[in-house]
């Protein structure tokens, strides 16, 4: 039996039985550990302290919410939607003008946010979004038709729901679940 699994393994790449099933279009590729994060929800990691200025906050505005937080700020306009967020690099571009535009307002520094999270999708979709766009923080928005911003996901968060997820599935393996 040691020898054929040997054998097996080294023709397949795996054992047959993981063979047959990728023949028939089966990925067994996807983890245990990220099974367990498509079964939880962003809500379950989701913050509801991150900071808003409004899109036509004033620059001084700006970088005293952005000190307060040392995180992206997100920019919303009146109805609350996200227009986008406000990094290091926009604030730092604007204040360490040569000539600091004193007129600039949150709009004219926004980066419109590629990607947006909504409280229903999982945390595998979060990761492999904070991942791809490298991002660690995203915004979580009611609705993608409305983009009404209710909070924000890191990426220290999902790292630490992903690090719960392993040690989840290694209790379940030893039988301690």
């Amino acid at each position: 039996v040691a020898i054929s699994s040997l054998v097996t393994r080294g023709l397949y790449g795996d054992s047959y039985f993981h063979w047959q099933l990728k023949r028939r279009g089966i990925s067994v590729e996807g983890h245990r550990e990220l099974g367990l994060l498509r079964a939880r929800r962003v809500t379950a990691v989701m913050r509801d302290d991150h900071v808003t200025v409004a899109h036509d906050a004033a620059l001084e505005h700006v970088r005293d919410r952005f000190r307060s937080s040392h995180a992206p700020v997100f920019v919303v306009d009146a109805e609350h939607r996200l227009l986008g967020s406000i990094g290091f690099e926009e604030l730092a571009d604007a204040v360490l003008a040569e000539k600091p535009d004193p007129d600039l307002k949150a709009v004219d520094l926004v980066r419109r946010s590629k990607v947006v999270l909504t409280p229903d999708d999982d945390l595998a979709t979060a990761l492999n979004l904070c991942r791809s766009e490298q991002e660690e923080h995203i915004p979580v928005v009611r609705s993608r038709d409305t983009l009404d911003l209710v909070g924000e996901v890191r990426l220290r968060d999902l790292l630490s729901a992903y690090n719960q997820a392993l040690l989840h599935a290694r209790r379940g393996e030893q039988g301690r679940a």
